[in-house]
C-alpha cells in the first residue's frame, strides 16, 4: 500500500530542531483549548519532545511523562495476568489516554510527510518517531495499578475462576473492568471519527 501524505504545516526549510520547537508550541496551544474540545490536551499533562539524528535520517520522540488520572486500562492488565494464553484485545490505556496520544500523533503528523511504499519496503519520511507514554513512567504507573484495590481485590478470585475452567465467566469479569475502547480496531476507528469528522477539522 502506497502512502503519499504531506502534513498541513510541512515546510521543507525547517530543521528537525525547528520542527520539535513548533511541536512543543502546538502542544501548549492544545493545552489552552477549552475542556471538552476533542483536540484539547490536559493542562496538567507533561510531555517530552526530543530529537535524534543518525545515519540515514532523524526522529522526533514525543513521550508523555505525567498524566493526571487513570492511565492503564484495568481490563488489559487483568487479561495479561489471568488470561495469559489468550490474545488480549483490550487496549493498554484508557479512552482519555488514547485520545491524548492520538492528538499528539496528529500534531507530529502536521509537520511530516510520508512517501513510503510498504509493498516494496521503501520508507521515505521527513522524520521518524511517534507519540507514546514514556516506558519508565508507564512501568511505574502499572505497578501502582497492580497494587491498587481495584486489582488486588479482583485478581485472586479471577485466577481461581480461570483455574476452575470457567473461562467465559473470567472473560466477563475482565470485560467489566474495561476503561478503554472495546478493542484496538474500534479504538482506531472511534478516534478517527472523533478527531477527523466529516468535514475535516478546521485549520488552527
Amino acid at each position: 500500500m502506497n502512502a503519499h501524505t504531506v502534513g498541513r504545516k510541512y515546510d521543507s526549510n525547517r530543521s528537525t530542531n525547528e520542527i520539535a520547537t513548533a511541536i512543543r508550541q502546538d502542544i501548549k496551544a492544545a493545552q489552552a483549548r477549552p475542556a471538552g474540545d476533542p483536540w484539547g490536551l490536559p493542562r496538567s499533562l507533561k510531555v517530552s519532545v526530543r530529537t535524534r539524528k543518525y545515519a540515514g535520517g532523524c526522529s522526533i520522540d514525543v513521550r508523555v511523562t505525567r498524566f493526571v488520572g487513570p492511565l492503564h486500562n484495568p481490563a488489559a492488565l487483568l487479561a495479561s495476568e489471568a488470561l495469559r494464553h489468550e490474545r488480549n484485545s483490550f487496549p493498554d490505556y484508557t479512552r482519555e489516554v488514547a485520545r491524548v496520544l492520538a492528538v499528539l500523533e496528529a500534531i507530529m503528523g502536521d509537520y511530516n510527510f510520508d512517501h513510503s511504499d510498504s509493498q516494496s519496503d521503501h520508507f521515505h519520511v521527513r522524520f521518524y518517531g511517534n507519540a507514546e507514554v514514556h516506558w519508565e513512567y508507564a512501568r511505574d504507573r502499572r505497578a501502582e495499578l497492580m497494587a491498587s484495590p481495584t486489582i488486588t481485590s479482583l485478581l485472586p478470585d479471577l485466577l481461581i475462576t480461570v483455574a476452575g475452567g470457567d473461562l467465559d465467566m473470567a472473560r466477563r469479569q475482565v470485560a467489566s473492568q474495561n476503561e478503554g475502547h472495546p478493542d484496538r480496531r474500534t479504538e482506531a476507528a472511534e478516534l478517527k471519527a472523533l478527531l477527523f469528522p466529516e468535514p475535516e477539522r478546521e485549520c488552527a
